[in-house]
């Protein structure tokens, strides 16, 4: 199934750019990766189990051959061993705690699996560890814990930054100088920005705690087109129809980056005649944004995009992007935006006969 296996390359090269512990098995139960964290993790490095079946992969957490969560994603009848407690569905996959004993010491983690699918059929399994500091209390507490608190914290965040735009709409409201309404708008501006990286923080704080996914990179880039007024602009999307395996939150950062391109190029004066984003080379696959506008302040407009300086609001992105092995470089004027995937991330998606 030539397909399935480009899908598994995809999902190997994935796994291990994750900066969390995390393997990946066949339907066989045969090891497919065991990334660096991992190894790290139990001290037992990946070119030691790669390849390996019989249940091997269990060895470093429990001292013998057994089943972790993956194996009961792939068989869902196999009764979960004492180790693994507290199993439930989390989406396609499971989520549970695992007891195990690393170098003497005994300890606890959350473990989320989840299958891997080509083409509507099951070919394998991933499972990501989340690993607690040593000494450090019972992770599924701390986890669901500090989760909890930043929801609030984002909350209250939120809460605040309305009566902040209520006050300031006021006074511009009240005053009639156009310099002081201009730099009322500007900090209007600013706060709405604020409110947008907050939700973009909520969404990037699960980084490599769910197993990696394929999503069709055309389709989100034309979705996130929708966001912005392009009318006059001569669009082009020359991606071809193909599939990206990445960590979820990656698909998150991707959404946001070409929203705020669209909305970028869209907002500004003069508008560009044309935006075109293509696809080209296959490892690294690169896919290009660029417009033909000539700009003289580089900024962006002041109630949309990144914020005031194009690197500057790319930095974050570069950043979490790196975690993941695709790099974002950008040129500033004319605008032109690289993201350059590893191309064992990129499958074609067959047509429909």
């Amino acid at each position: 199934m030539p397909m399935g296996n480009e899908v598994l390359r995809g999902v190997v090269s994935t796994v291990e750019h994750l900066p969390v512990p995390a393997y990946a098995l066949d339907t066989a139960g045969a090891i497919l990766a065991w990334n660096s964290a991992l190894a790290r993790l139990t001290s037992v490095p990946g070119e030691d189990l790669v390849g390996r079946d019989g249940g091997i992969h269990a060895a470093p957490f429990v001292g013998s051959a057994g089943f972790l969560l993956a194996d009961l994603v792939l068989d869902p009848t196999r009764e979960a061993p004492g180790y693994l407690s507290a199993v439930e569905c989390d989406g396609d996959g499971l989520l549970a705690r695992l007891t195990a004993e690393l170098s003497g010491v005994r300890r606890a983690f959350v473990v989320r699996a989840a299958p891997i699918v080509a083409e509507g059929v099951m070919i394998g399994a991933v499972e990501v560890v989340l690993a607690p500091l040593p000494g450090a209390p019972d992770p599924m507490v701390t986890h669901e814990t500090v989760a909890r608190l930043l929801q609030t914290a984002r909350h209250d965040i939120k809460n605040e930054l309305t009566i902040v735009l209520g006050y300031i709409g006021l006074a511009r409201d009240s005053v009639g100088d156009p310099v002081t309404c201009a730099g009322l708008d500007r900090a209007i501006a600013a706060a709405g920005e604020i409110g947008r990286l907050i939700e973009f923080t909520r969404e990037v704080g699960d980084l490599g705690e769910r197993p990696p996914e394929a999503r069709n990179l055309a389709a989100l880039i034309r979705d996130a087109a929708d966001s912005a007024d392009l009318s006059g602009i001569d669009l082009e999307i020359a991606v071809p129809r193909e599939t990206v395996t990445a960590d979820p939150v990656v698909f998150s950062v991707f959404e946001h980056l070409f929203e705020r391109l669209f909305l970028y190029s869209a907002a500004t004066v003069p508008r560009p005649g044309a935006v075109r984003v293509a696809a080209c080379g296959r490892d690294p696959h690169v896919v290009v944004y660029e417009d033909d506008a000539q700009r003289t302040d580089r900024r962006l407009h002041p109630d949309r995009g990144f914020t005031r300086e194009l690197d500057r609001g790319l930095a974050m992105l570069r950043e979490l992007l790196s975690l993941d092995g695709v790099e974002l470089s950008v040129i500033a004027d004319p605008l032109r935006l690289e993201l350059r995937i590893p191309g064992s991330r990129v499958q074609p998606v067959e047509k429909e006969e």
